[in-house]
């Protein structure tokens, strides 16, 4: 564990963080913006939001993290 880690929680930090406003959060929508504005080596960990479930074929690697 890195410095200050706390027990049970992973020693991570975030990296660049883009926020958007949208229209509606169909996984479609959702999956056309992230298309849009990140490279394909792109990551991203997410909470497991049922609609997240496109960001597999869109991003490098997509962990969900519950």
């Amino acid at each position: 564990m890195g410095k200050g880690a706390k027990k049970g929680k992973p020693d991570r930090k975030g990296g660049y963080l883009k926020m958007k406003v949208m229209e509606n959060l169909k996984a479609e929508t959702i999956g056309k913006e992230v298309e849009k504005s990140t490279e394909k080596t792109a990551e991203a960990v997410t909470d497991g939001y049922r609609r997240d479930g496109k960001l597999k074929s869109v991003l490098a690697a997509h962990q969900v993290i519950e």
